[in-house]
C-alpha cells in the first residue's frame, strides 16, 4: 500500500499555512487509513454527525455506526487501495480532493478509477475533522465486483 502525489508543492488554500497543512494531515490519514483497511481511524476523521455520500451506494446515517457499517462494507470488498493524490484545494470550510484509486478486489483484479471528494470540514481542538463528504465518480463497474466479495448493498447504512 502506498500513498503518492502526482503533483507536490503548494497547498490551494485561503487558510493560514499550519491550517492548510492539518487539513492536508487529514485528507493523508483518510488516504492511508482506507489503504490499510483501517476503519477505526476513517471514523475518528469524521464528526459523529457527518453524513458520507457515494454515487450508487446509500448516504450514511449521521451516526458514527452508521459510518462504520459503510467503511467495512467498502474494506471488505477489496483486498487493498492505493491512492494517488493529484489536487488538493482547501479553505475555511472545505476540501477538494482529485485522486486516482488502485483497487485490489478479494480475487486478485486490480481497478483503477478518478474520484473527487468534496468534504466539508470543521475546526476541532487544534485539528480539523470531516463533517460531511461527498465522493464523485464513475463506480458502475466497481460496484457489481464490491456486491460480489461484501455482499448485496443495504437500503441503508
Amino acid at each position: 500500500m502506498r500513498l503518492e502525489y502526482l503533483q507536490t508543492g503548494a497547498i490551494s488554500s485561503t487558510l493560514s499555512p499550519g491550517d492548510a497543512e492539518k487539513v492536508r494531515g487529514l485528507v493523508e490519514k483518510g488516504a492511508l487509513a482506507l489503504e490499510q483497511g483501517d476503519a477505526s481511524t476513517m471514523l475518528d476523521l469524521y464528526t459523529d454527525d457527518a453524513i458520507a455520500h457515494a454515487p450508487g451506494l446509500p448516504s450514511t446515517q449521521p451516526t458514527r455506526q452508521s459510518k462504520q457499517q459503510f467503511y467495512a462494507w467498502l474494506m471488505n470488498a477489496s483486498n487493498g487501495m492505493n491512492f494517488i493524490l493529484q489536487d488538493l484545494q482547501v479553505d475555511d470550510k472545505r476540501v477538494i480532493v482529485k485522486y486516482q484509486t488502485e483497487f485490489t478486489l478479494q480475487g486478485g483484479s486490480v481497478h483503477k478509477g478518478d474520484f473527487i471528494l468534496t468534504a466539508d470540514t470543521v475546526k476541532v481542538g487544534d485539528g480539523y475533522k470531516f463533517s460531511s463528504s461527498r465522493l464523485s465518480g464513475d463506480l458502475s463497474a466497481l460496484l457489481p465486483l464490491w456486491v460480489k466479495s461484501s455482499g448485496p448493498i443495504p437500503a441503508q447504512w
